[in-house]
């Protein structure tokens, strides 16, 4: 009976935690210092003891859901961690945050009726949006590229054919003072020579 009422009253946070435990989690592919580990390790094994627990009470049928909590227990167990490489836990991070997302609209069906769950479905499809914007952006900028490369060589060539033209005509005009007999010209700070005689 007390387990119920627990239950119960916690429902309406487990959403918005295991929301925020799958934003760490892809937040944690990122460089942090070794305590925002600790405390996703917590937050994640506190997440997937309280899943294990709701998808076994509530539909046994969804085994894949107890099993994917447990394994999480496991993975992210803060009392005898375990260790892999840094690319095998962005790996882990994504799947977990990936699956802990797409679950929490399985073991809450109801959650996006409440007022929570209503701002992060605009939050979502805001998301969403910008995101196929940049992508579109993105696809955008790529295909033109080629073209915008081209336009920027064809005027910077004419920059850089005009220099070279000067440089040219600078060092015709050395050769033709020096050709007359004298040391006439230009040092190399651009600044005349008197003409030795």
């Amino acid at each position: 009976m007390e387990t119920a009422v627990f239950s119960r009253a916690m429902k309406p946070f487990f959403a918005p935690l295991r929301l925020i435990a799958a934003a760490l989690l892809f937040w944690a592919l990122a460089k942090h210092s070794h305590n925002y580990y600790v405390i996703l390790r917590w937050l994640v094994f506190l997440v997937a003891l309280w899943g294990a627990y709701r998808s076994y009470q509530e539909d046994s049928d969804k085994w894949f859901l107890v099993g994917f909590h447990v394994v999480l227990m496991v993975l992210f167990n803060p009392f005898l961690p375990v260790s892999f490489s840094k690319s095998t836990w962005n790996f882990i991070d994504v799947v977990a945050g990936l699956v802990i997302f797409f679950s929490t609209f399985i073991l809450d069906e109801k959650f996006l009726d409440t007022i929570i769950g209503r701002w992060v479905a605009i939050g979502l499809g805001i998301s969403l949006y910008t995101a196929v914007f940049l992508f579109g952006l993105a696809l955008i900028y790529t295909a033109t590229d080629g073209t915008v490369q081209n336009l920027r060589l064809w005027f910077s060539s004419s920059v850089a054919k005009a220099q070279i033209t000067r440089v040219t005509h600078d060092v015709e005009e050395v050769e033709t003072e020096t050709s007359r007999g004298g040391l006439a010209g230009r040092d190399h700070h651009g600044a005349s020579r008197p003409r030795l005689a």
